[in-house]
């Protein structure tokens, strides 16, 4: 919506806009819905917001395929994923685990000059055990409910 796209305007810088617009159409859904979760049941600060918008950047990182495969076998043999004698592949992943996207996204936000705060959220957003952290928490509970 027009809205939407004036408020991704105010909270991303230029480059982080870019990133953003490089996602594919359902994960950017997927950032504005964890963006209006927050905004309706917290008070948060902008760079949470502007986390919101970017917690997934790093899955842009990822080919599809790998990232197909991951959800087929989560989906579909469970206990295969589980397996820790799981090969890896030639960029030493397992196809079941999260290809550690958050870590990439986290390295490429600090690429461009995001802000400290923003790069933690984003490098953080599937460690549900920092709980002390109250933002980070608003933010794995906005993109799990977003889903």
């Amino acid at each position: 919506s027009h809205t939407e796209i004036s408020e991704i305007h105010t909270l991303l810088t230029a480059k982080e806009l870019t990133l953003f617009l490089a996602l594919q159409t359902r994960e950017k859904r997927h950032e504005l819905d964890t963006l209006q979760w927050l905004k309706t049941h917290h008070q948060p600060s902008r760079e949470l917001l502007t986390a919101a918008l970017a917690h997934n950047v790093g899955k842009d990182e990822i080919p599809l395929h790998k990232r197909v495969l991951r959800v087929l076998l989560q989906t579909f043999a469970p206990a295969f994923c589980s397996e820790s004698k799981i090969p890896r592949d030639e960029d030493a992943t397992r196809p079941c685990d999260m290809m550690n996207y958050s870590q990439l996204g986290a390295d490429t936000l600090a690429a461009i000059g995001s802000s400290p705060r923003v790069i933690e959220l984003v490098q953080q957003h599937h460690n549900k055990a920092n709980v002390d952290d109250r933002e980070l928490a608003a933010l794995i509970e906005a993109s799990d409910a977003a889903e």
